[in-house]
């Protein structure tokens, strides 16, 4: 500062001394300074005059400066005061060396540390006393640097100490005691702490009196005092020194301080360290992984040591804590261990991880369905149905055991096992409101059980034919019919009410069961005085009338005699009265006897009471005689018997006399109506000769009567009973009609034309419905009379006629190829189908039946002889020749039928009798090759087998095809003969050979074990030869098998599938297997191919393509999956292509072939995928589930998790290549893999997020999974593909996949993944530009695209060119009400390094406000290293809140997500840089509340104040139980971020207890060993060892002494006993 600049006054007088060196000057206000010209700083300041009073008056006149010989100069100052000489006095005698001796004399005292004198010459010559205090503070840290902690030394320390704070007190330069503070070597911890806290009050204290402005000072001071925090949790006030404090200070390199601690193997102090200092190194990829590495190898010791459970880490990667659980249950082999390990490891395991057990378990049984269920037919049939068993027995939560049952129901295929069963009823029986559930479930099943009890099978029954159920089970009147019907109506969801009425109508019909009676008695009385006036004339008759009308009346009285029955009163019953039958027979007299003028009506009742009679025919034997069916028929009318066949009788079901008879004889009653008015002649009452007016009353009631009926028929099967009544009615009906309109005019005249028109339409909508039904029941008949064992060919042929011409025809055939072999049948269809055609004139469908009845003749005439006539059946005649063989080989074939069916058939008679010869002879020497049951019968039989072949000579037309065949034979004969001869067996004989030695009682000739039996093989049968053969089958042996097979005609096919199955089954099949279970090698891959090719080479040789295909197929199925499976399928795909091409297109078989072809397609597809996933070790259930799927599957494969490992960490080489096996599943199923590519890049690179949705995601993309499947994806193309592409995308607005618009979220991601795969100079060579402007794009477009999401529309440019901090502060003023935008600005201040106070005082309190906590705690960590912030007032309190508020949020007892955010909050104490600030007792209060002691022990110990801390963790420690803390300790902190924290814990317990002597506390429990570990590791097993020697045993004290021997190096003698032991110790020894 100048001279001039201090000057408060007008200057009078100026003058220099000392050689310029010094300036004198007298100020108008009386005051004089001396002042140094070169510093410009002023030395002196004094008043020698007082101001005058005159403002223009000059105070000094005058200033003279003599200078003598003794190099001193004196001053004269005149003033214009009266007596100048007043002040002289004081000017004068002072020298001008006196002025420059003031500084020198004040630096003199400072250089001799003479400070109070320095103080005191500076007060009083007006010099700078701060600078004597600083000197003073100089000399005292000079002081301070050479002390020690020693305590003899303390009391000198301590007062250097105090001079210090005195001191600094009194300087006000605040700068000089920040430093001042932070470079002193303060003795101790707290001492250094205490003048770092000064510093800062010091700097708050004058922040506080201006605006919140930037301050070095106060960055220094909270950087010092986090790098003191950080010094104390990591080496302890024990370890703390001046020196190195300071050193530790200004140390820039931790993490060397890192590696040191690590190399030294003190791993707490290292942690503790990375963990406050990570934020600078977080970013460091490599050390991420390693910590996952590190966290993943110890859990996976922890289960195996643990829990019992060895996973590898790959398999561990993939599962989290719920599905490890699946794998300890999968484990367990045996079902009855289950709940042993439960309780030993799992249980442990689901409570230390904070599972929930019960649903946990239901989970594992669900996940157990859903892996297991799908891999049987029946879902008990595997060893797993016990383990569910099993595990549901651990559940005791009712809800979860329901849940699971069901879940079992749901799974289970029908029908279930008895297990299932017994599991369901176990459960229906309990009280519990899911019973109803399970119910719902076991009804359905039970519903096939019921139905099946009344004879019902069909349970997928139609609507209409629920309720005919419901009946018909009702109907039975059995104890649980309503129970039943109820069951089946629930079932079907039917109303109970319906239910319940049809059971109150049957109970009311069997109450009023003979109210029908009264009906027929009726009709009964009112025939019988017809009777009674027709025999008047005879006695004898009208006497049996009169009393048969006695009886009918007292029948008539039923009404009265039921309630008498009611009311308990004596009646006398008739007994064994046949009602409808004496009706009938009354009707018949009548008509026989009647007038003219009552015959119609005679008659008509006669026709209908025999309907009657029908009817009750079919009903049950009832308490008044009616008889059931069987009873009638022995005494049948002669006409009847001459009028109808007996071969058909219909099976229906019994009808219910109540039922039908009272609406028969209703009926009756309506169509022959009694006459109540005298008649006229010739006049008839009775329905089809009434007049019209007459019949209008009764047409409607028949008609309903008829509807009755009929639908009661039918519902009882009586389709022939109801067909006759039907036609019979209808008949009625339509002759009334046609009676009355004889004449159209005259009718209309007569009835009117009103009249006319309705029953007209009557009539024809009762024919409409007549017809329909007719047809409907003409077809049901049909097949029931061809169903019968005796077919009434006369009635069916009735049948077919009422049936239309087209449609009979085609019924008759569906009923012959429904007839299977059934001829007889056949042969009664295909008559009546003959007849009917000519009745038709079909002459073509006539020939066709006739032709099928031959056939159908001789399917049974050669099946009652044991031939199967099958194979020709309905072929053509050049056909049948080919079952010739078969005839000429059945013993019991008579020469004549041979000759007949040649004849039928016109085949070539002398090549089927000579055919018949050669057998006959064949057979003469197979009866001695073969051998009979005895000597004797092959004799008997060989003369005659011989005799019935000469026979047949004769009958030929040329004996010479049969000389020349002969002569083959024996041709053949001698050329077997040879290659047996030459050929040498390699199986021993087979049970056939011995067996004919035994029964021709011969021993077997040596030459039997190498040659093949010359007369088994010639004159045995095909089978014989196979069974020979069999044991001969090898690649070496086949040519000579081949020969001997082509020779004996035998089916060379046959040859070929044996030998290729043979050859499969012993050479190729083990070395498949061995393949499976070793690694696969080049020789034995040649040999598996060079069989295989034999293989397929017997294969291709086989004639019948079809055979051949099924054979490959079936070879197929046995090969493992894997690539040779893969390539058998192909090879049968090519026999099925070659079998497709050589059937016609018209042939049946084409369309078995081709779906033959598409079904070996799938499964050729399916194991190709499955050999993929094998080979690539993909094969998991997951990905078995969906092979039939490939296109998911190959989605499925690029959502594998080990593509996010590899792209975090391609340093792995055990992962599986999704793209070769993508690639190779993609070929197999010939699926373009570009357009799966092309969608997944869409999908993934261009996701569709609404605005808002997930804004985290554009700061975080390396967290995206789906970012890192597109990296991966994009690896598998070409890098000059993928980088453009990429680079488009990058710079576009619009996509080339799906032509959507592109959002800048979406080029960020397009540029992040570039940046991925490619390197600098591709980059630099798309966009034209250097790397580092190519990356300051991405930055732009990330935020450019948060600005989106935000809907600010914003362009790169105006991006670009805006300045970053007024943009942020624009944003921040008009949306900081957004959470979006806080972060944004958050994001952009992080990244363009705006550190402005204010701003950042007011993100944290949104930050906050928004309760965005994970957030906040990431940028507390981020803005950690940026130690200007520290001085932001939020700061702290912003730290303290992210600690704070999830503890909060928690109660108990904690969740697993808790109990990590308590752990979080502790790992954010000590990595907090401003811990001194945090209200540390206020979070172990809330700790202590969660039941977290020893969370709350830890923050205690990371409280700042010594004193403070001391006496906290003193009040704590005796009010805490140290079990529960080591047990904590043990279960949350002993691993992780916390571990070497937790061992600063374990130490301060254990200490404590040692110092406390309270070793009881822990003694038999299993922190006693740790406390024995302690004490020796800290040499100090003294009172450990009295305590055991005096309190529990002698026995235990010698054992720890002879460990700690030995942990020592000094082992104690091995024979010594426990008590020298003890002495030894004791003695120091």
């Amino acid at each position: 500062m100048s001279s001039g600049e201090r000057l408060n006054t007008e200057v009078d007088v100026v003058g220099l001394c000392q050689e310029g060196k010094f300036l004198l000057v007298g100020e108008r206000s009386g005051n004089l300074h001396l002042i140094h010209v070169t510093s410009k700083q002023t030395l002196l300041t004094n008043a020698f005059v007082q101001k005058a009073n005159d403002e223009n008056r000059r105070t000094y006149q005058n200033l003279v400066i003599e200078k003598d010989g003794s190099n001193e100069e004196e001053f004269l100052l005149t003033t214009e005061a009266d007596s100048p000489s007043s002040v002289t006095w004081y000017v004068m005698t002072m020298a001008s060396s006196h002025f420059p001796s003031v500084s020198t004399r004040l630096s003199r005292l400072l250089h001799k540390h003479r400070f109070a004198e320095a103080e005191s010459f500076a007060i009083q010559f007006g010099l700078d006393v701060e600078l004597v205090y600083k000197v003073k503070s100089n000399h005292i840290l000079e002081k301070l640097a050479l002390s020690s902690m020693d305590a003899s030394e303390q009391t000198e320390w301590q007062q250097l100490v105090d001079d210090a704070k005195e001191n600094l007190h009194k300087i006000q330069d605040d700068e000089f005691v920040v430093n001042y503070c932070l470079k002193a070597q303060w003795i101790t911890y707290e001492t250094t702490q205490e003048m770092l806290n000064y510093a800062k009050t010091r700097l708050l204290k004058k922040e506080d009196k201006t605006a919140l402005i930037y301050s070095d000072g106060l960055k220094e001071v909270l950087r010092a005092h986090a790098k003191l925090t950080t010094f104390y949790g990591a080496f302890g006030p024990e370890k703390f020194s001046g020196s190195s404090w300071i050193e530790f200070l200004n140390n820039e390199d931790d993490l060397k301080d890192i590696f040191l601690q690590l190399k030294e193997g003190n791993l707490v102090c290292a942690q503790y360290l990375w963990l406050r200092h990570r934020k600078d190194y977080q970013n460091t990829e490599e050390v991420c992984q390693l910590r996952t590495l590190v966290n993943n190898l110890r859990e996976l010791i922890t289960l195996h040591r643990k829990y019992n459970c060895k996973l590898a880490l790959s398999d561990f990667e993939k599962e989290n804590t719920t599905t490890i659980v699946f794998r300890m249950f999968d484990k367990v082999l045996a079902p009855e261990l289950i709940p042993s390990v439960l309780e030993k490891f799992i249980r442990v395991y689901m409570r230390e991880h904070d599972l929930q057990e019960e649903e946990l378990l239901l989970l594992y049984i669900e996940d157990l369905l859903n892996r297991c269920s799908s891999k049987s037919t029946s879902l008990f049939e595997t060893a797993w149905e016990a383990k569910a068993m099993a595990v549901i027995a651990c559940l005791s939560d009712t809800d979860l055991i329901f849940d699971a049952v069901l879940k079992i129901m749901y799974a289970a295929v029908v029908p279930w096992s008895a297990a299932v069963e017994q599991l369901v009823k176990q459960h229906l029986e309990m009280d519990h409101p899911k019973v109803k559930l399970l119910q719902e479930s076991y009804k359905l099943m039970e519903m096939k059980k019921l139905l099946r009890g009344y004879g019902i099978r069909e349970v997928n029954l139609l609507n209409k034919e629920i309720m005919r159920v419901v009946r018909y089970i009702l109907k039975q009147d059995v104890p649980s019919s309503l129970e039943d019907a109820l069951k089946v109506a629930q079932a079907f969801m039917l109303s109970d009410d319906e239910i319940y009425s049809l059971r109150i109508i049957d109970l009311i019909d069997r109450e009023q069961g003979k109210a029908w009676r009264m009906s027929v008695a009726k009709t009964s009385v009112d025939i019988l005085k017809i009777l009674c006036d027709i025999q008047k004339d005879n006695l004898q008759k009208k006497d049996e009338c009169e009393e048969m009308l006695k009886l009918f009346k007292e029948v008539a009285s039923l009404q009265k005699l039921c309630q008498m029955l009611a009311d308990n009163v004596p009646v006398t019953v008739p007994v064994g009265l046949n009602l409808p039958s004496m009706i009938h027979n009354l009707a018949s007299q009548a008509a026989t006897i009647c007038s003219p003028d009552f015959l119609l009506d005679a008659l008509e009742l006669c026709k209908h009471t025999l309907m009657a009679v029908e009817l009750s025919r079919q009903c049950q034997m009832d308490d008044c005689g009616i008889l059931m069916k069987a009873s009638f028929g022995t005494h049948k009318d002669p006409y009847e018997e001459w009028s109808y066949s007996d071969f058909f009788s219909e099976d229906g079901i019994v009808l219910e006399s109540q039922m039908v008879l009272p609406v028969i004889y209703e009926l009756i009653s309506f169509l022959v109506p009694l006459a109540e008015s005298k008649r006229y002649p010739l006049e008839s009452t009775s329905l089809p000769y009434c007049s019209l007016n007459e019949g209008d009353g009764l047409v409607l009631p028949v008609i309903n009567s008829i509807s009755a009926l009929l639908q009661n028929l039918q519902e009882s099967s009586q389709w022939e009973l109801a067909l006759r009544f039907v036609v019979g009615s209808f008949g009625t009906c339509l002759q009334h009609s046609v009676s009355n309109f004889m004449n159209a005019s005259l009718s209309e005249k007569l009835f009117g034309e009103t009249a006319l028109v309705k029953s007209r339409h009557v009539v024809m909508e009762l024919k409409e419905k007549a017809v329909i039904f007719i047809r409907e029941n003409a077809t049901t008949l049909l097949h029931k009379v061809f169903n019968c064992r005796l077919v009434d060919l006369d009635l069916a042929l009735g049948y077919c006629t009422l049936l239309p011409q087209k449609d009979v025809f085609e019924n008759l055939w569906k009923l012959i190829d429904k007839a299977w072999q059934n001829y007889d049948k056949i042969l009664a269809i295909s008559l009546v189908g003959s007849e009917l055609a000519s009745l038709y004139r079909e002459i073509e469908m006539g020939l066709k039946f006739r032709e099928l009845s031959t056939d159908a003749q001789w399917g049974i005439r050669l099946g009652k002889l044991g031939i199967s006539f099958q194979p020709v059946f309905r072929q053509h005649f050049l056909t049948k020749k080919e079952l010739i063989k078969a005839l000429v080989e059945n013993i019991d074939m008579d020469t004549s039928l041979i000759l007949e069916y040649c004849s039928t058939f016109q085949l070539d008679c002398d090549a089927v009798l000579q055919l018949f010869i050669e057998t006959l002879l064949h057979n003469t020497n197979a009866s001695q090759g073969q051998g009979d049951a005895s000597m004797d019968s092959a004799k008997r039989r060989h003369p005659k087998l011989l005799a019935k072949a000469l026979e047949m000579v004769p009958l030929l037309t040329s004996t010479k095809d049969l000389v020349i065949s002969l002569s083959g034979i024996l041709h053949k004969a001698l050329s077997i003969l040879k290659h047996l001869k030459s050929y040498r067996r390699i199986s021993p004989p087979v049970d056939l050979e011995y067996q004919y030695m035994l029964e021709h009682v011969i021993t077997l000739p040596s030459a039997a074990q190498t040659r093949l039996p010359f007369h088994l093989i010639f004159f045995g049968t095909a089978q014989n030869f196979w069974k020979i053969l069999s044991t001969e089958l090898s690649e070496e042996s086949f040519p000579t098998l081949l020969l001997i097979s082509k020779l004996m005609k035998f089916s060379l096919d046959t040859l070929y599938v044996s030998t290729a199955k043979h050859v499969f089954e012993k050479k190729l099949k083990p070395k498949l297997l061995k393949l499976t279970q070793a690694k696969s090698s080049t020789l034995m891959n040649k040999e598996i191919t060079k069989i295989t090719q034999t293989i397929e080479s017997y294969l291709l040789s086989i004639v019948n393509p079809e055979w051949a295909v099924a054979i490959a197929i079936s070879l197929a199925q046995d090969i493992p999956e894997g690539s040779f499976k893969m390539s058998a399928l192909k090879f049968c795909l090519y026999l099925a292509e070659r079998w497709l091409q050589n059937i016609p297109s018209q042939d049946e078989k084409r369309e078995k072939a081709e779906a033959l072809l598409k079904k070996l397609h799938i499964q050729y597809r399916r194991s190709g995928t499955e050999a993929v996933l094998i080979a690539h070790k993909l094969n998991t259930e997951e990905y078995l589930r969906v092979i039939g799927k490939p296109a998911h599957l190959i989605v499925s494969l690029y959502e594998h998790p080990s593509i996010n490992q590899r792209i975090q960490n391609s340093s792995g080489t055990d992962y599986p290549d999704i793209h070769a096996a993508a690639k190779e599943i993609a070929e197999v199923n010939e699926i373009n893999l570009e357009k799966v590519w092309d969608m997944l890049l869409e999908k993934w690179l261009c996701p569709s997020i609404k605005p808002g949705e997930k804004p985290s995601e554009l700061f975080e993309l390396q967290e995206d999974e789906a970012l890192r499947r597109v990296q991966y994806l994009l690896l598998s193309r070409p890098i000059d593909y993928s980088s453009r592409m990429l680079f488009v995308f990058a710079t576009s607005t619009t996509t080339t996949l799906g032509m959507h618009q592109l959002t800048f979220a979406h080029r960020t991601r397009a540029l992040q993944c570039l940046f991925y795969l490619a390197d600098k100079e591709t980059i630099e060579s798309l966009f034209k530009k250097p790397i580092e402007e190519v990356k300051s794009y991405l930055k732009c477009i990330t935020f450019l695209a948060s600005f989106e999401t935000l809907n600010i529309p914003i362009t790169y440019e105006l991006f670009c060119n805006s300045p970053k901090e007024g943009m942020i502060k624009g944003l921040w003023k008009n949306h900081s009400h957004e959470s979006m935008a806080v972060r944004l600005v958050t994001e952009l201040c992080l990244e363009y390094k705006i550190y402005d106070l204010h701003l950042w005082n007011g993100l944290l309190q949104k930050l906050l406000g928004f309760n965005m906590i994970p957030y906040l705690r990431k940028v507390l960590k981020a803005i950690s290293s940026i130690h200007s912030l520290w001085q932001v007032p939020y700061f702290s309190k912003a730290w303290q809140r992210v600690i704070q508020i999830p503890l909060l949020s928690a109660s108990c007892p904690l969740s697993p997500d808790q109990l990590s955010d308590c752990s979080e909050s502790l790992i954010a104490v000590l990595e907090c840089p401003v811990s001194d600030d945090l209200d540390l007792i206020g979070v172990a209060r809330q700790y202590i509340q969660l039941e977290l002691p020893a969370f709350a022990l830890a923050c205690l110990m990371l409280m700042p104040h010594s004193e403070k801390r001391h006496w906290q963790i003193k009040n704590f420690l005796g009010s805490c139980d140290p079990q529960v803390i080591l047990k904590q300790l043990e279960e949350h902190m002993n691993t992780g971020q916390l571990a070497g924290f937790s061992h600063q814990i374990k130490s301060l317990i254990l200490n404590n207890i040692i110092s406390k002597k309270e070793f009881g506390i822990l003694a038999k429990t299993k922190y006693f060993q740790m406390l024995k570990m302690h004490v020796m590791n800290t040499n100090n097993i003294t009172e450990l060892v009295n305590y055991l020697a005096n309190d529990l045993s002698l026995d235990e004290a010698s054992v720890l002494i002879t460990e700690y021997s030995k942990h020592c190096g000094k082992p104690v003698p091995p024979d010594a006993a426990p008590c020298e032991i003890l002495k030894m110790f004791l003695s120091g020894l």
